[in-house]
C-alpha cells in the first residue's frame, strides 16, 4: 500500500509539467491537436493493458509460480516505464536544458512523505475499522484535499491565483467527472461486459477496448476540431459542451440497455461504448487546451496541477463506489446512471466557464 501511494504521489507530478510543455511547443493555433496527439498515448496503453494483461500473468505463473504471477504485470510495465523515462532524458534535455535535482525535487520529496504517511494512516485506521472500501476511498480523499488545501492557503503566488480563478475552478471541478469517467470504466469496463453477456474474459476484454481504443481517433480528432473552431472565432467552451453532453446521454442510453436487455449483445455493447467513448475522449482536449488559455503562461502548472488534483477526486472514488454498488446489488447499471449522470452534470459547468470571445487565428 505504501509502495503504491509514492508510485501514485511520484506519478501525479507529470501531468502538470506533460500538459505545460504541450501547450509552450505547440505550433500557433495548434495547441488543443498537440494535447490530443500526445493523450492518444493514454489510449494505446490502456488497450495494450487491458488485452496484455492474461498473457503477461500466464507468463508470470511460468516464471513466478502461481501464487506470485500477479507480479509481471507490474515488473513488465514498471520496467517499459524506467526505460521509456531513459530514452526521453536526451530530447528533455535539449528541450528545456540540464535537469537539474534543486529545491523543487526536494519540496516535492518531503511534500511526498508526508502525503504518503497521512494516507497510510488514515487507511489503516479506517481498515482497522472495518470501512467498506468507498468509505476508505472517499475518507483519504477529503484528507488529501485538506492538506493541499493548508498547502495552498499559506502560500501566494500561482497556487492562490488559480484558487481565485473562478473558470480554472470550474474546469478543475468540472474534471471531476471526466476522471470518474475515465477510471470507471478502465477499471471495470471487462466485468460490466463480462457480466452482463455472461461472455467469457477475453471476449469481454475485446469489447471493452472498443472502450479504449477510441481515443486513438477521438484525441486527435478532437484536438483538430477544438483547434478549428477557435482559428474562427467561436472559440471551444461550445463544442466542449456539447460533446461532454452527449457522452453523458450516451452513458446513460448504455446503463438503460444494460437495465432492458435480458441478454446484452456484445456486439450493440461494443457499439456503444465506442460512440461513448469517441466522444469522451475528443473532450479532453480541449478540456486542457481550455485550461492552458484561461490563465497566464506561467500558472499553467499550477492551473493542470488544481485540475488534475480535484478531478482525482472522481478517480479515487469512482472504482471503489462502482464495485461497491454491484456488491449490493449484482448489476452495474446503478454505477453506470452515476457516471452518466456526472458527465451531463459537468457539461452543465462548462456552461457557465467565461471563455471570452476568441481570437481567430491563421488556420493551419
Amino acid at each position: 500500500m505504501a509502495i503504491s501511494a509514492i508510485g501514485w504521489l511520484g506519478e501525479g507530478v507529470l501531468y502538470s509539467n506533460d500538459r505545460t510543455l504541450i501547450a509552450r511547443h505547440s505550433p500557433p493555433g495548434k495547441v488543443s491537436l498537440g494535447m490530443g496527439v500526445v493523450i492518444t498515448g493514454l489510449a494505446l496503453g490502456l488497450t495494450i493493458a487491458t488485452i496484455s494483461a492474461p498473457y503477461m500473468i500466464d507468463l508470470g505463473v511460468d516464471v513466478l509460480g502461481k501464487d506470485d504471477a500477479w507480479r509481471m504485470p507490474f515488473l513488465i510495465l514498471g520496467s517499459v516505464t524506467l526505460l521509456f523515462g531513459l530514452v526521453m532524458m536526451p530530447y528533455l534535455r535539449r528541450l528545456g536544458g540540464l535537469l537539474r535535482m534543486g529545491g523543487a525535487t526536494l519540496r516535492l520529496g518531503t511534500t511526498s512523505v508526508l502525503f504518503c504517511a497521512a494516507i497510510m494512516a488514515v487507511y489503516l485506521v479506517a481498515d482497522g475499522a472495518g470501512m467498506p472500501t468507498w468509505g476508505v476511498a472517499v475518507t483519504e480523499t477529503a484528507l488529501a484535499l485538506v492538506l493541499v488545501g493548508v498547502i495552498f492557503s499559506r502560500r501566494a503566488g500561482d497556487a492562490g491565483a488559480i484558487v481565485r480563478n473562478r473558470d480554472a475552478m470550474l474546469l478543475s471541478v468540472a474534471a471531476i467527472a471526466i476522471l470518474w469517467n475515465l477510471w470507471f470504466f478502465s477499471f471495470w469496463s471487462v466485468s460490466i461486459v463480462a457480466d452482463a453477456a455472461h461472455s467469457s474474459f477475453t471476449e469481454a476484454a475485446l469489447v471493452a477496448t472498443f472502450n479504449a481504443g477510441a481515443g486513438i481517433i477521438g484525441f486527435p480528432a478532437g484536438g483538430r476540431l477544438s483547434d478549428w473552431a477557435r482559428t474562427r472565432g467561436w472559440g471551444r467552451r461550445p463544442l466542449l459542451v456539447w460533446f461532454t453532453l452527449l457522452q453523458g446521454v450516451l452513458v446513460l442510453l448504455f446503463g438503460f440497455y444494460l437495465q432492458a436487455a435480458g441478454k446484452p449483445s456484445l456486439v450493440v455493447m461494443s457499439v456503444l461504448l465506442f460512440t461513448a467513448s469517441l466522444f469522451f475522449n475528443a473532450l479532453q482536449p480541449m478540456a486542457h487546451a481550455l485550461v492552458a488559455e484561461l490563465v497566464e503562461e506561467h500558472q499553467r502548472g499550477a492551473a493542470f496541477g488544481m485540475w488534475n488534483l480535484v478531478g482525482e477526486i472522481g478517480a479515487v472514488i469512482s472504482p471503489a463506489l462502482g464495485g461497491a454498488l454491484f456488491d449490493a446489488y449484482g448489476t452495474w447499471v446503478g454505477a453506470v446512471y452515476i457516471d452518466g449522470a456526472l458527465m451531463i452534470a459537468g457539461a452543465v459547468l462548462y456552461v457557465f466557464v467565461r471563455e471570452g470571445r476568441a481570437v481567430a487565428l491563421a488556420p493551419g
